[in-house]
């Protein structure tokens, strides 16, 4: 499989954390969660001063497309296996967030 993170241990929460702390070192003024139907975190949005202007962002967290992905890989499921695939999708995707956020955050430093 050649999605970044797929085996990541890493807790949603510990990543979303790290995203937030990340924003607000570079500047954010602002970090709003989007939550789903089914209560899980969904994306991130915030703003930032860039030139004299405040530019917002969003950072969605496309949870089911990376599970879509991981779930053509599985051969014979179990009745665990779909929630355990879905639970690895969501850490994957902030983790994912996390690793871009910590990127683009450097980029905004050396400017």
């Amino acid at each position: 499989m050649n999605l970044k993170n797929y085996t990541s241990e890493t807790p949603a929460s510990r990543s979303i954390a790290h995203i937030e702390k990340r924003l607000v070192d570079i500047g954010a003024l602002n970090v709003i969660k989007q939550y789903d139907y089914d209560k899980r975190l969904s994306g991130i949005t915030f703003s930032i001063q860039y030139e004299g202007d405040t530019v917002m962002f969003r950072l969605p967290a496309n949870i089911e497309a990376i599970f879509q992905v991981m779930w053509k890989e599985v051969r014979r499921p179990k009745a665990t296996t779909e929630q355990r695939y879905r639970d690895q999708a969501e850490r994957t995707a902030w983790k994912i967030i996390a690793d871009w956020v910590d990127v683009q955050a450097s980029i905004v430093m050396l400017k």
